[in-house]
C-alpha cells in the first residue's frame, strides 16, 4: 500500500512538472510573439535573412542590340587587278597553287567590279525626268561561272520607280535565246509582247499589281531587265529603255 502511494505521488509530481514546463514554454512563445508584434508596430522589425544580391542594369551581360550608325561596316578592298595578278604570278613561281588560284579569283572579281563601275557610269543620270538614286547602286560578282556579274541601278521620283539590272554571265544565254527566237509570242497572254529597242530584241510585259517589265537581249551573254512602277504607259517605258547606250555596254563586256 505504501509503495502504491509513493508511485502515485511520483506520477503526480512528474505531471505537475510537465504542465509547468509546458506553460513556461507556452509563455515564452507568447512573449516572443508579443515582442515581434510590438517591433512591427514601432517599425523596429529586423530581417535576419540574408538579402538577395541585386544586379545593376549597368553590369548586365545580356547581348545588346546593334545601334544604327554605331559601326562603320566593312572597308572596300584596296587591291586592284594588277596587284592580284602580281600576287598570282609570285605564288605560281613558288608552286603555291592554292594561293595562285585565290589570287586569280580575286583578280577576276576585281575586274568585274571595275567593269561594273564603268557600266554604271555610262548609265543616264535621269530617265524621262526621273532622277537616279545612285546610293542604291550595286555591283555583285560571283565566282560561279553561271552567275557572273550583276549591275543594279534605280531611278525614282515620287511614286514613279524604275529598276535596271544588267546580267553578264552564261546564264544570260538562255534568256537571250528566249527573247531572240520569239519564244514569248507563242503565248496568247495579251499582257506580253515583243518589241525592239535600238535594234535589239526585247519582251515587254505588264501586270496590274507590279507594273511594267522589259527584258532586252543586249549581247550573247548580256541581258538587261527594266522594271517600272507607276509608269503611265508602254511608250514611256520604251523611252526609258531608249536612254541607255547599249553599244557601249556591249563593248565593255567584249560583246560583238
Amino acid at each position: 500500500m505504501k509503495v502504491f502511494k509513493m508511485m502515485i505521488t511520483v506520477f503526480l509530481c512528474l505531471l505537475i512538472s510537465n504542465i509547468m514546463n509546458g506553460q513556461a514554454l507556452r509563455g515564452a512563445l507568447i512573449d516572443k510573439v508579443k515582442k515581434e508584434a510590438v517591433n512591427k508596430l514601432t517599425g523596429k522589425e529586423q530581417n535576419t535573412e540574408t538579402p538577395a544580391e541585386t544586379t545593376s542594369d549597368d553590369n548586365s551581360t545580356s547581348k545588346p542590340s546593334q545601334r544604327s550608325g554605331s559601326s562603320k561596316g566593312l572597308e572596300k578592298s584596296s587591291k586592284d587587278v594588277n596587284l592580284s595578278l602580281d600576287e598570282a604570278a609570285s605564288a605560281f613561281s613558288t608552286n603555291d597553287y592554292k594561293r595562285t588560284r585565290m589570287s586569280l579569283t580575286e583578280a577576276l572579281g576585281n575586274l568585274d567590279l571595275m567593269i561594273g563601275d564603268l557600266v554604271l557610269k555610262s548609265f543616264p543620270d535621269q530617265v524621262t525626268g526621273i532622277p537616279s538614286v545612285k546610293e542604291n547602286d550595286m555591283i555583285a560578282s560571283s565566282t560561279a561561272y553561271w552567275t557572273g556579274l550583276t549591275i543594279h541601278r534605280e531611278y525614282q521620283q515620287g511614286e514613279q520607280w524604275v529598276k535596271v539590272e544588267t546580267l553578264n554571265s552564261s546564264l544570260a544565254v538562255f534568256a537571250n535565246a528566249a527573247v531572240n527566237t520569239g519564244y514569248y509570242t507563242y503565248s496568247n497572254d495579251p499582257s506580253s509582247k515583243n518589241v525592239q529597242v535600238k535594234g535589239l530584241s526585247g519582251v515587254i510585259t505588264f501586270d496590274e499589281n507590279s507594273g511594267y517589265k522589259l527584258s532586252i537581249a543586249v549581247g550573247q551573254q548580256t541581258f538587261m531587265v527594266f522594271e517600272g512602277v507607276n509608269i503611265p504607259d508602254e511608250t514611256t517605258m520604251l523611252q526609258i529603255a531608249d536612254a541607255f547606250d547599249y553599244e557601249n555596254i556591249k563593248k565593255m563586256f567584249g560583246e560583238k
